[in-house]
C-alpha cells in the first residue's frame, strides 16, 4: 500500500486543476526499476501523459518504458472495448435458429432446400467463428486478470501474446465480416425464406432480433470491411508471416499515438 500512496503522489505532483488522472495498473520494469504510465484528463478529454517510477532518474529507461506501456495498453485496452461486447453475443443466437431450420428439414417435406441448406451453412460457420471468439476472450480475459493484474507488471512476454491474441482476434472478425458482407444476400433469402415456411413460430423472439438485427446492419458490415485491409491481404500466408505483418502495423499505430503522447508529456521532460 505504501508503494501505491508514493505512486498517487507522484502522479499528482503533475495533475493539473479540474483534471482526473488514470494510472495504469500495470508497470514495466528495466533493470529493476519500474516504471508507470498516466493519463491526465478533463472531463473525458485527454490533456497530458507522464511516466513515473519510484526508483530511477534515467531518461532512457524512461522513454524504453514508454514505448512498452504503450504498446500493452493501447493493444488490451482495444481487446477488452472492441471484443468483449462481441463476445458477450452467445452461440445460442446461431444454435436457436439452426435447430428450428434443421428439425424443419428432417420433417422431410422439403428436405432439399437450397436456400435453407446455403444459409444453414453459413450459420453453423459464423457460430464456430463466435464460439472461438468468445473462447479467446475468455482466455485472455483470464491471463490479464490473473496474471498481469496480480502481478502489477508488464513483461515482453506479455506485450508479445497480446499481440498474437490480437491478431487472432482480428482474424475472427475478418472471418464473421467475410461471411456477413460476402453472402448478405443468401442470408437476406434464408431470412425470408424460415418466414415463409413458418420456421419462425419454433424460434425464441430474442433469437429472431439477432437474425433480423444481422441483416438490418448490412451497411455497417460492408463498411466494416475497411477495417481488414491487412487481413485480407495476409489471409492465405503463414502464421508465422502473418503475425510478423500483424505486428508491424500494430506497432506502427503505436508509434503514431506516442508521437501525440510525446506533445503533451508532463514527465519526464526533454526526452
Amino acid at each position: 500500500m505504501m508503494e501505491v500512496e508514493k505512486l498517487i503522489n507522484e502522479v499528482k505532483k503533475h495533475k493539473k486543476m479540474f483534471e482526473n488522472y488514470a494510472l495504469n495498473p500495470f508497470g514495466y520494469e528495466i533493470n529493476e526499476n519500474k516504471y508507470y504510465f498516466v493519463t491526465y484528463k478533463r472531463k473525458e478529454k485527454e490533456t497530458g501523459y507522464a511516466v513515473i517510477s519510484l526508483d530511477s532518474p534515467l531518461k532512457d529507461e524512461y522513454m524504453e518504458a514508454l514505448q512498452k506501456l504503450l504498446l500493452f495498453s493501447g493493444v488490451s485496452r482495444n481487446i477488452f472495448i472492441e471484443i468483449g461486447p462481441r463476445a458477450s453475443v452467445g452461440p445460442e443466437f446461431f444454435t436457436n435458429i439452426i435447430n428450428a431450420v434443421e428439425d424443419y428439414l428432417k420433417q422431410g417435406g422439403d428436405k432439399e432446400n437450397k436456400i435453407l441448406i446455403e444459409g444453414l451453412n453459413l450459420f453453423n460457420k459464423m457460430r464456430e467463428t463466435q464460439i472461438k471468439t468468445i473462447q479467446l476472450y475468455k482466455e485472455y480475459e483470464n491471463y490479464y486478470d490473473n496474471g498481469v493484474l496480480k502481478r502489477n507488471i508488464i513483461t515482453d512476454n506479455d506485450i508479445d501474446y497480446t499481440l498474437t491474441m490480437v491478431h487472432q482476434f482480428d482474424m475472427l472478425l475478418f472471418t464473421l465480416n467475410y461471411l456477413s458482407n460476402n453472402h448478405i444476400d443468401a442470408l437476406e433469402r434464408f431470412k425470408n425464406e424460415i418466414y415463409s415456411k413458418n420456421i419462425d413460430r419454433t424460434i425464441d423472439k430474442e433469437s429472431k432480433k439477432f437474425l433480423q438485427g444481422l441483416l438490418a446492419e448490412k451497411e455497417n458490415i460492408a463498411k466494416g470491411s475497411q477495417n481488414f485491409i491487412l487481413e485480407e491481404k495476409i489471409k492465405d500466408l503463414p502464421l508465422e508471416e502473418q503475425l510478423t505483418k500483424k505486428k508491424i502495423e500494430v506497432q506502427k499505430s503505436a508509434a503514431e499515438f506516442q508521437e501525440k503522447v510525446m506533445k503533451n508529456l508532463r514527465h519526464p521532460l526533454n526526452i
